[in-house]
């Protein structure tokens, strides 16, 4: 029964916020990359643009015009391409300062469908505060060919400010 309701959960999360695009859309402009999927895929296996390809290769996913930071923060920060990760995302951004109506959406959608992940939604809210690099002001395109575990390291663990 469980597992039914969280299939339900997930669908009825993604619907929503695949509803909402447009709406955001009106509100922000994020960049639209010059670099597609395929070449990604020839970067070398250790590198941020080949990980990004590979899992949304891996989900039968393609890359969406103007959405293409956002596949970018699932693979910087770890969180799977699901309703919950989805959600685990939006909680980081919120926490790392980024509270623009579409995260705070996101996170209290998240909250009220998904109450046995709240500890873990905490947890995701903090990391983003402990985060002293401000995620969403990062040009990811330019981060591309470079090692995905050197970019996290310098991105997620330096000591810079926000």
């Amino acid at each position: 029964m469980f597992s039914i309701y969280r299939r339900f959960r997930s669908w009825l999360l993604v619907s929503i916020i695949e509803y909402a695009k447009p709406f955001v859309w009106r509100f922000s402009e994020p960049l639209k990359w010059d670099i597609g999927l395929e070449a990604m895929r020839v970067y070398p296996p250790e590198s941020f643009g080949y990980k990004i390809a590979q899992v949304l290769d891996t989900y039968n996913f393609t890359l969406i015009p103007h959405y293409e930071s956002h596949d970018a923060k699932h693979i910087l920060l770890d969180y799977e391409m699901t309703a919950e990760g989805e959600v685990q995302l939006q909680c980081f951004m919120l926490g790392n300062g980024h509270a623009i109506f579409s995260v705070v959406f996101a996170v209290c959608l998240g909250f009220i469908l998904m109450p046995d992940q709240w500890c873990v939604f905490y947890k995701d809210i903090l990391r983003g505060y402990q985060t002293s690099t401000n995620i969403s002001a990062i040009d990811f395109c330019q981060l591309l060919p470079n090692d995905l575990k050197s970019v996290q390291k310098e991105l997620l663990y330096s000591t810079q400010t926000k």
